[in-house]
């Protein structure tokens, strides 16, 4: 779908963002957006440039395997007509090409001087999607075996890597007021996951939070 291909290019584009890392070095030629989120398993020649530590590597690696149906699931959502118009209502006016590298000034020039969402917004726009997500996904619910695999990510701290956290704040600090902490807003993906039968990702917390040690 139109919109799952448009999700996926926004999240090439920010991989293509790597600080330390220009868009050219990374291999984006083997990325079929339009499949991206079915086949995640075309980011693993990418992850080792996202300052990712070896265990984290292998954290993502298994939970996108073990979540793999939950993910796939999730596609027919992104064209939903009421997903959408959300996405349009309070995401940033971009029209992106299909092009990972290509896209990223894009995305970087919408979201420039956009306000950020304020919670009673973001509630608003869980109160829509979540009950949607619980009839895609298979029971209703996370499976044990893709919940017990989203726990190492919290425990092996891997959110806490400067590098792989600035591939997200270079964008959303273009906002007005910037942001450049999401721990408060870690609040709410304990709420949609805890809605989802999974905890394991309660206490998440990301750069530069003062409980990250490594």
């Amino acid at each position: 779908a139109a919109a799952a291909a448009a999700a996926a290019a926004a999240a090439a584009a920010i991989l293509a963002a790597a600080p330390g890392a220009r868009a050219q070095d990374l291999d984006l030629s083997s990325l079929d957006i339009s499949t991206l989120l079915s086949d995640p398993s075309q980011l693993i020649a990418i992850l080792p440039q996202l300052g990712l530590s070896e265990t984290c590597q292998g954290d993502v690696l298994n939970a996108g395997a073990n979540c793999l149906p939950e993910l796939m699931s999730l596609t027919p959502i992104l064209s939903d007509p009421e997903v959408t118009g959300l996405l349009e209502q309070y995401g940033p006016n971009v029209t992106l090409t299909g092009n990972a590298t290509a896209d990223q000034g894009a995305v970087e020039g919408a979201l420039a001087g956009t306000a950020p969402l304020t919670d009673e917004q973001i509630q608003s726009i869980i109160d829509v999607v979540l009950p949607k997500v619980k009839d895609a996904i298979p029971g209703g619910a996370i499976s044990e075996s893709c919940c017990g695999q989203l726990g190492p990510l919290v425990t092996d701290q891997c959110l806490c890597s400067e590098t792989t956290m600035n591939l997200v704040y270079q964008f959303t600090s273009a906002s007005d007021p910037p942001i450049t902490d999401l721990n408060p807003y870690m609040s709410f993906v304990s709420s949609v996951l805890g809605e989802l039968g999974c905890t394991a990702l309660d206490g998440l917390y990301v750069y530069p939070s003062d409980q990250c040690t490594q």
